[in-house]
Order: C-alpha cells, then structure tokens, then sequence
C-alpha cells in the first residue's frame, strides 16, 4: 500500500508546481475584454503572444453580464470572473483553442528536447543499468 505524502512533501510539489506554471511561456499575463461587436477576450501571453478569442467560444461565459467580463483578472493558474464566479484554467483554455489532441502535440515536442543536460542525464542512468523497474502490484 502506498504510503500518504507528508505536509513537507506536498507544498514542495505545490510549489514546484507553481514555479512552473510561472515560467511557462505560455502563462496569461493579463487579459481585457473588448466590447461589442468585438465581444472577444485578448490574452497577453508572457511569450509576448496575443490571443483573441471570441466569447461565443467559452461556454462558461455564455450569458454574461458585460460589466463581469469587463473585471477579468488572472492569477498564476487562471483566468477569473469574480463576479460570475468563473475561473478558467489557462492550460484548459490552450487545449481547448488547439484541441486536446494538437495540445498533446505540443507537449510531446516539448518533452521530445534534445538539450545538453537531458542526454548527460540519460548517459548516467544508463551507467546505473537503465531506467529503475516499475514495481509489481
């Protein structure tokens, strides 16, 4: 049976969590919404890319009063709707741009990087015999 993680061992992984939610390149800065007829949200990426997505695209936003579209504020993981009580993920609004299965893609190429220290990692674990076996259930 799995032991339960410790307090320590859970804010260490919020943390590490957090600091890299930060240091995504695709991480919301800010976001305003541009009234009708635009009636579209513009998202400032920390990459210096700008994102406009209609409305009409975020069910969770359907029927909104102008005024809480108006009061969008982000947070480190979100994009908030004080007012209406919405908060959408950033990394769901990504997938659900793209499509789950293009988003997939990108983090595939992403964990596909051929850097420096990845391959010195690789060369020391197969030194050690390989990658550890899963344990048997």
């Amino acid at each position: 049976m799995a032991r339960k993680p410790t307090f320590e061992q859970q804010m260490l992984r919020a943390q590490a969590a957090y600091e890299a939610a930060l240091a995504s390149p695709f991480r919301v800065m800010s976001a305003r919404y541009l009234d009708p007829p635009a009636d579209r949200l513009l998202f400032f990426l920390q990459n210096g890319v700008e994102l406009s997505i209609p409305r009409g695209l975020l069910e969770e936003l359907a029927g909104a009063p102008l005024s809480a579209l108006r009061a969008v504020s982000v947070d480190y993981d979100g994009i908030c709707f004080e007012e209406i009580d919405v908060a959408i993920d950033q990394q769901g609004l990504l997938a659900d741009m793209v499509g789950a299965r293009d988003a997939r893609l990108f983090g595939r190429q992403g964990g596909s990087a051929r850097s420096e220290a990845k391959q010195r990692a690789a060369r020391e674990n197969g030194r050690k015999g390989g990658r550890p076996r899963k344990a048997a259930r």
